[in-house]
């Protein structure tokens, strides 16, 4: 319920111009990402109030981690997006929708998570007081089922995610497969995400605005990625939040390939 009323807050301040609201929201998202968040994206690690506790407290056997919440998360990104576009929020949401979210939803679409544990020891998960709501298997549903039809949307609604639009400029959030109708362009994207990190734009601008600027998120684990446009490496495009701005007279056809490398990274957690 928290993050659902922070994303209420971050369009409010975006609506009303309010820099005192928006400071709130920027500090609470610093909180929650740097000291309160799991590796997963998840969020909430204790099951009495599905709430937040202290700082660093992240035990990963009573978890809560709730696919609602992880949902959530993803909405304060993207109304935050909205406000400053910058990567360390399209990070966030990518990484919460990979492994927070798709996780509450068996690969069938038949069996769910409520709660997303990170380390399950099957005699005492499900069975033992304060381990009775994590659940070594998904189940077929629940009595309060609102993470299913949450999941539901969310996957229905993914566009708005990937995507975002300013005066000038297309922001591409997300490195999703498929047909975008924007305003400025109709931009067709093939990913090959998460495998390999090779995604390629195809724009047909709409002659509403020829001229606008492409902005790609650079994801902040990637070390080095290289720009193509029409074949050729771009080096000099402006570098700004996290995303590059390619901007140009758009013509039929055009494309644009983003390239990095994936290799297995150690992340490590905090010593706190």
């Amino acid at each position: 319920r928290a993050v659902y009323m922070y994303a209420a807050m971050a369009d409010l301040a975006a609506a009303t111009n309010d820099k005192e609201l928006l400071k709130a929201c920027e500090l609470i998202w610093e909180n929650i990402v740097n000291k309160r968040m799991y590796i997963t994206g998840g969020i909430g690690s204790n099951a009495e109030g599905e709430a937040f506790t202290i700082d660093y407290d992240l035990p990963n056997d009573s978890v809560y981690a709730e696919t609602c919440a992880a949902i959530g998360l993803m909405f304060f990104a993207r109304k935050m997006l909205d406000v400053c576009p910058s990567s360390k929020y399209s990070d966030v949401m990518e990484l919460a929708l990979y492994n927070g979210v798709l996780s509450g939803m068996q690969l069938d679409g038949k069996r769910f998570f409520y709660v997303n544990p990170l380390e399950v020891n099957p005699e005492i998960s499900g069975k033992l007081f304060g381990f009775k709501h994590v659940l070594p298997e998904r189940p077929g549903w629940y009595q309060c089922a609102c993470c299913p039809p949450n999941v539901a949307r969310l996957l229905a609604s993914l566009g708005k995610y990937q995507w975002g639009e300013g005066e000038d400029t297309v922001y591409s959030h997300l490195f999703i497969g498929g047909t975008a109708e924007l305003d400025f362009a109709t931009i067709n994207v093939d990913s090959e995400l998460p495998w390999k990190g090779n995604v390629t734009y195809t724009i047909k601008p709409t002659g509403k605005k020829p001229e606008f600027s492409l902005a790609i998120r650079i994801p902040a684990y990637v070390k080095k990625a290289k720009i193509l446009l029409n074949g050729k490496e771009q080096k000099d495009n402006e570098i700004r939040d996290g995303y590059c701005h390619i901007n140009r007279k758009w013509n039929d056809g055009d494309t644009v390939q983003l390239m990095f490398d994936l290799p297995a990274r150690r992340v490590y957690t905090n010593p706190k």
